[in-house]
């Protein structure tokens, strides 16, 4: 069963790249990764990559440079990639450049598969709550995808591939969850269920401190096993490496001390 990893990176989100590459690496090196930017990469991130000896991933760079911009388009884009950029993979899973993918017991291929196998739907996601904008008449950005899905929704996936290249969608920060809900309607597919999303994250999310300030909620997304895995990974001078050059992001540069500081109150 291949799987492939995909998201889509505009330049302001460019210096996660290589740290993404990293997790992935340490917990799945088995699975292929795909990025798609619009815009060439940047310097800090080429001297990145030049550390990594990774042979299962691609940057396509540019693919969306024909595409209207605006802050909250690229999350809308990365559901649009033609289906003829994932031929030869069984499925893909479409997840965030920020998602620090870990290892868990059952690994994140089997864990969507079991559940597409529980739900009989031919992917695997969770509508949003009530707080949403659109409410549960959205998905969550993590998505799991199996060949059916593209099938299925080759038109609904077009239409909105014009609409979002021209400007006319995409404006919202969560159009992107709304769009995905109306691509499975409108191609006549059940509407998969709420479920609880700190489960579904795979990794540590370092959007969580940009969206979250108490730790609380923090917990329940990066608990103790997790911050375990950062602070191994943290033990590794090519992680630090990467890190480092990642930091001339002062965005990142925040959530990554943030992190270290979670988990040396989580860890004590």
């Amino acid at each position: 069963m291949k799987l492939c990893v995909s998201t889509v990176v505009d330049s302001r989100y460019q210096n996660y790249i290589p740290i993404f590459l990293y997790a992935m690496n340490q917990s799945y090196p088995e699975y292929h990764i795909k990025i798609f930017t619009h815009g060439i990469l940047k310097s800090p991130v080429l001297t990145a990559l030049h550390y990594l000896k990774y042979d299962n991933y691609e940057i396509h760079e540019g693919l969306f440079d024909s595409f209207h911009y605006s802050k909250y388009a690229p999350i809308s884009w990365r559901f649009v990639v033609p289906p003829s950029c994932y031929e030869g993979y069984d499925n893909v899973y479409i997840t965030d450049i920020d998602m620090m993918i870990m290892p868990e017991k059952v690994d994140l291929l089997y864990y969507h598969l079991n559940e597409m196998g529980e739900t009989g739907l031919c992917y695997s996601n969770s509508l949003r709550n009530s707080k949403h904008w659109k409410g549960t008449e959205s998905f969550t950005g993590l998505h799991f995808a199996s060949k059916e899905w593209f099938e299925r929704t080759e038109k609904a996936r077009q239409k909105y591939e014009i609409k979002l290249r021209l400007g006319r969608v995409g404006e919202k920060r969560e159009y992107d969850g709304h769009m995905l809900y109306l691509m499975a309607k409108e191609s006549g597919l059940e509407i998969c269920k709420k479920l609880k999303l700190a489960e579904r994250h795979h990794g540590v999310h370092l959007g969580n401190f940009r969206l979250f300030k108490t730790m609380v909620k923090l917990k329940k997304r990066m608990n103790v096993e997790k911050c375990l895995k950062w602070q191994e990974w943290q033990r590794d001078r090519l992680f630090l490496k990467l890190c480092d050059l990642a930091s001339c992001d002062p965005v990142i540069k925040g959530q990554l001390v943030a992190m270290d500081a979670h988990c040396k109150v989580v860890i004590k």
